[in-house]
């Protein structure tokens, strides 16, 4: 065997050999680096002993290196690895490596340590950047939607939020919990309950407990507290017959600043003497805004004035957020009808700083363009520009569907206001059909008014086929209003219908 062999062998005694060879080339190189630095402190030892000396009669050749001096360690020839051994191998004459450090090379030419941490660094990167591209439409729609919020545009946030939703791989969709804190915020101004609600199940009560979750606490509270409240409502109004308007008033004001025990999904009023509360509840002060609601609609059960039902409403408006949303164009229609424009005029523009893309306003100034200024067609104008308004946004087809109904309606009677029957005829068609699209249960009114311009316009098919679904449905059927009835006798007209305000629906 080989000298060289020996040397790349994997034995015991090849092992000792290299222990001892890198043991000699440590010493080797010890003394070596001892040796250079003797001789450079003595020359600047003797440098320092004759600096004063007088030059004269200097001769350059008496100082000349000898050129026949070689150094110790020839750098410029030896190994670029061990430093050693004289470069160059049988192979390569011209090679920088040594025979010995060159068959080495050839057998581990690479650091295998370096290649593991290229190939952890490389993918490393490549899964950033996987991540960041799916990141990078979730931020920019979360971003949009925050733009949107800003500008009150909440139905145009809650899509952007949606979509950056989607683009959420299901499996870490719990950590996006900034992203659902934001559906929260912008479904509750838009009141979308369902957004809010769902939402709500991606925060614990530990992530809302962060500052940077404050607001979404503070909605979330309020959410609470309220359905505390109409649980406590419900229960203490249920055995009241709808004209106890006195009786339900009473009992709704007793429960004014009244604390709610809520436990193990149970509530609890603080009149309830058979409950003692022990200090694991969850505790809210009954809403004041919702007791008023209730009064008013028991005062609107009743039959009371104006006066009592607006009451009720402008006792009802400030408590939350919420209610100010549902119940400022419920208050607005009430001054319509009590004629005080001026009021309602003032409410509708507060409604439109509420929500810039909301129509509630656009429904409200329909309502006073017809009854106070008989001016019809800009009635109808505002409410096609509702409709148009909502036509545009992203989520179109369900906004004009579960709030596009209202406007369609003013636009039907509008129309009848100008003698345009079959133009109404057709509306009234479209306003069944954007019921029917949002899975309403309240159509009835849309759907006798279509009942009543079907006879009008002589489409009694129509009609025949509204009549049939009312039998149809058996005893769930809800038959026509008194209307049908009297319009088909010749008993009232169409405009007097329009006017009464019996269809000016939400």
């Amino acid at each position: 065997m080989s000298d060289k062999k020996k040397l790349n062998g994997e034995t015991p005694e090849n092992d000792n050999y290299r222990e001892e060879l890198d043991e000699l080339v440590r010493i080797f190189r010890e003394e070596l680096d001892k040796a250079l630095d003797e001789a450079e402190d003595e020359a600047v030892d003797e440098i320092q002993d004759d600096v004063d000396y007088e030059v004269q009669g200097y001769n350059p050749k008496e100082v000349s290196r000898d050129e026949s001096r070689k150094p110790i360690v020839d750098f410029d020839n030896n190994c670029e690895c061990c430093g050693e051994r004289p470069r160059g191998t049988r192979k390569n004459p011209n090679s920088t490596f040594c025979e010995e450090c060159e068959a080495i090379l050839e057998k581990y030419p690479y650091d295998w340590k370096g290649l593991v941490a290229i190939i952890v660094i490389l993918g490393v990167m490549i899964f950033g950047a996987i991540n960041f591209a799916m990141d990078v439409p979730v931020f920019s729609h979360m971003k949009t939607g925050d733009k949107f919020v800003s500008e009150k545009k909440y139905y145009s946030a809650i899509h952007e939020y949606e979509m950056a939703e989607i683009n959420i791989d299901e499996k870490v969709r719990e950590n996006y919990k900034n992203l659902y804190g934001k559906r929260v915020i912008s479904g509750y101004y838009a009141l979308d309950m369902d957004t809010v609600n769902t939402s709500l199940l991606y925060l614990d009560d530990k992530t809302l407990d962060l500052y940077f979750f404050k607001d979404v606490k503070a909605v979330s509270d309020e959410i609470s507290a309220m359905q505390a409240t109409l649980m406590i409502i419900q229960q203490n109004l249920k055995d009241f017959e709808e004209d106890d308007y006195d009786d339900v008033v009473a009992t709704l004001e007793a429960l004014s600043g009244k604390k709610i025990y809520v436990k193990n999904d149970m509530f609890y009023d603080e009149l309830d003497t058979d409950y003692k509360p022990d200090g694991t509840e969850d505790v809210y002060i009954c809403d004041e805004g919702w007791l008023n609601v209730y009064k008013y609609a028991a005062a609107q059960t009743s039959k009371k004035d104006d006066s009592v039902l607006i009451g009720h409403l402008e006792k009802a408006i400030g408590s939350n957020p919420y209610i100010d949303r549902v119940w400022s164009t419920v208050l607005a229609s009430a001054y319509v009808e009590a004629g005080e424009y001026d009021k309602a005029v003032t409410l509708a523009k507060e409604i439109k700083e509420m929500n810039a893309e909301g129509v509630d306003y656009n429904w409200v100034m329909s309502l006073v363009y017809r009854y106070r200024d008989k001016d019809y067609q800009k009635a109808i104008d505002i409410s096609v520009a509702g409709l148009n308004g909502l036509a545009k946004l992203d989520d179109a087809y369900n906004l004009v569907a579960s709030l596009g109904f209202t406007l369609s309606m003013q636009k039907t009677l509008n129309l009848v206001m100008l003698g345009k029957y079959t133009d109404a005829y057709t509306s009234a068609e479209e306003c069944c059909q954007y019921q029917m699209d949002a899975m309403s249960t309240t159509d009835s009114q849309s759907r006798d008014i279509l009942a009543i311009l079907a006879l009008a316009t002589k489409n009694t098919e129509t009609y025949d086929e509204l009549e049939k679904e009312i039998k149809d449905a058996g005893e769930y059927a809800v038959p026509f209003s008194d209307d049908v009835k009297n319009y088909k006798e010749g008993k009232i007209t169409l405009e007097e219908i329009v006017m009464s305000g019996r269809y000016d629906i939400l």
